[in-house]
C-alpha cells in the first residue's frame, strides 16, 4: 500500500467524535473519496484552516482500492475558498450544486469532465464572473449526467422564433404556439446559447436573470432525480 498525493476540493465535512473530522473530497483521478482527519479540531492540529468547504488542496494518504474511508496523512493548501464567502448568493448556490454532485455521483466513480468544469467554475467565481460561471457549469453538469438541453434552433413544428418552452422530459425547446413543456424567461434560450456556444465575454447576466436561469436548471435536474 503506497502513499499517494491527490488534488481536489472539499465538498462536505462533519465533526467526528470530539476532535476529528470526516470529509468528502472531489478528485479528478479517483472521483469522490471519504477521509477522516484525526485530531483536526485540536488547537495545534496541522490541519487547522485547511479543511474548509471548497478549499482546493493536495491530500496525502495511503490508498487501497477496497477501502471505504481513508486516513488523512497530510495536506498542502493550494487555494483557499475565502473568495466565495464574500458573495452570500453565490455561496448558497454552490452549496446546492455540491449537494447535487454528492447526490448524483457515487463514491469513487470518476468524472474528470465534471471535475474540470467544476474547477473552471470556481476560477470564474474567483475572477468576478460568478453568475456566468455557475450557469456554465450547471449546463455541462446536466449534459455529462445524460440530461442535455438541446439548442436545436427550432421547434418540432419547424418554427425557429420564440423558443420559450422547455420539455423537461427530453431537454428540447418548443415555440409559443406549440407550448410543449414549461414556460421560460423569453431571454433564456438566447442567453444560455450565447454563454455555451457564442461570445460569452459580451454576455451580461444580472442577479435576476441568474436566479431565474439557475432555477430552470434546478427544476430540470430535480425532474430527473426526484
Amino acid at each position: 500500500m503506497s502513499k499517494i498525493k491527490l488534488e481536489g476540493f472539499i465538498l462536505y465535512k462533519t465533526k467526528f467524535q470530539n476532535t476529528s473530522l470526516i470529509f468528502d473530497f472531489f478528485t479528478r483521478e479517483k472521483g469522490r473519496l471519504s477521509f477522516i482527519a484525526k485530531g483536526a479540531l485540536r488547537e495545534k492540529s496541522k490541519f487547522l484552516g485547511e479543511l474548509e468547504f471548497l478549499n482546493y488542496l493536495h491530500v496525502f494518504f495511503y490508498y487501497r482500492e477496497n477501502k471505504g474511508i481513508y486516513t488523512l496523512a497530510d495536506t498542502e493548501l493550494i487555494k483557499s475558498s475565502e473568495y466565495i464567502i464574500k458573495e452570500p448568493d453565490v455561496f448558497f448556490k454552490l452549496g446546492e450544486l455540491v449537494s447535487f454532485i454528492r447526490k448524483t455521483i457515487p463514491q469513487k466513480e470518476k468524472h474528470p469532465e465534471i471535475y474540470d468544469k467544476f474547477k473552471i467554475m470556481l476560477r470564474g467565481i474567483r475572477n468576478g464572473k460568478s453568475y456566468k460561471a455557475i450557469l456554465y457549469f450547471f449546463y455541462f453538469f446536466l449534459k455529462f449526467l445524460g440530461w442535455k438541453i438541446s439548442f436545436n434552433n427550432q421547434c418540432q413544428c419547424g418554427n425557429s422564433a420564440n423558443l420559450n418552452y422547455l420539455d423537461y422530459s427530453n431537454g428540447s425547446f418548443s415555440c409559443n404556439k406549440c407550448k410543449k413543456g414549461f414556460e421560460l424567461n423569453r431571454n433564456f434560450y438566447k442567453d444560455i446559447e450565447m454563454l455555451i456556444f457564442g461570445n460569452a465575454k459580451n454576455l451580461f447576466i444580472d442577479k435576476n436573470k441568474f436566479m431565474d436561469y439557475y432555477l430552470i436548471f434546478k427544476k430540470y435536474l430535480t425532474y430527473h432525480i426526484s
